[in-house]
């Protein structure tokens, strides 16, 4: 949505309505231009983005409201996906995600806590499965989580994990016969058949999990 407090700027006051419909629609095109950019070009193709704005069904974010009440933020989100009102993008603020209700970028700086959180808040967490991106965010969430109990502040963190099936499901049905021999020829000689890179998402995720668990850096 975009955010009304665009229009009462007082640079925008000085424009004429053309003027004003002009610079909305090019702070939607570059906005496009630049999230398709990140994933790939997909995104002038059919619209995918990549994989870069999957995000959790509305029914939960329903029951997240239903439990935790109407005071949540969502950390990993864009303009174009985001389903609360409060959200962090991927870029920092002031940004062009700004103008669409961003907050800025959830990792922002390292002594921002008192500016990010807010007591009685919920925070909803769905990073990229990336390795890199999922440990950071642990160890931010283990520095929030150290300021707010020596402010005496109740917040909670949902964290989104990735579940990864390590049997690909993905056959070649020209050849099929060919691939369950070879399936069995791995099985006799021990071999799992385990997609690389799904493990590497999943021992990512388990160690992000245990980090907050543990509350540990």
């Amino acid at each position: 949505m975009f955010d009304e407090t665009y229009e009462t700027d007082d640079t925008v006051k000085q424009l004429s309505n053309s003027q004003v419909d002009h610079a909305f629609h090019a702070i939607v095109f570059a906005m496009i231009i630049r999230y398709s950019s990140l994933s790939g070009g997909q995104q002038l193709n059919d619209l995918r983005g990549g994989g870069m704005q999957g995000a959790i069904h509305n029914e939960v974010f329903d029951c997240l409201t239903e439990w935790f009440g109407s005071d949540g933020v969502e950390c990993f989100a864009s303009p174009f996906n985001s389903n609360l009102s409060r959200y962090y993008s991927a870029f920092s603020s002031p940004d062009i995600d700004g103008h669409f209700g961003s907050y800025g970028n959830f990792f922002g700086c390292s002594n921002d806590a008192k500016e990010f959180l807010r007591d009685g808040y919920w925070y909803e967490l769905n990073p990229p499965f990336s390795p890199g991106v999922m440990d950071k965010m642990a160890e931010r969430i283990d520095d929030l989580l150290d300021y707010a109990s020596e402010q005496c502040m109740k917040v909670t963190f949902i964290v989104i994990v990735p579940t990864v099936r390590n049997e690909s499901k993905r056959h070649d049905r020209t050849s099929i016969k060919k691939g369950d021999k070879m399936k069995k020829h791995r099985k006799d000689d021990g071999e799992s058949n385990v997609n690389p890179l799904s493990s590497v998402v999943h021992q990512s995720a388990s160690v992000s999990f245990h980090k907050l668990v543990n509350n540990s850096r």
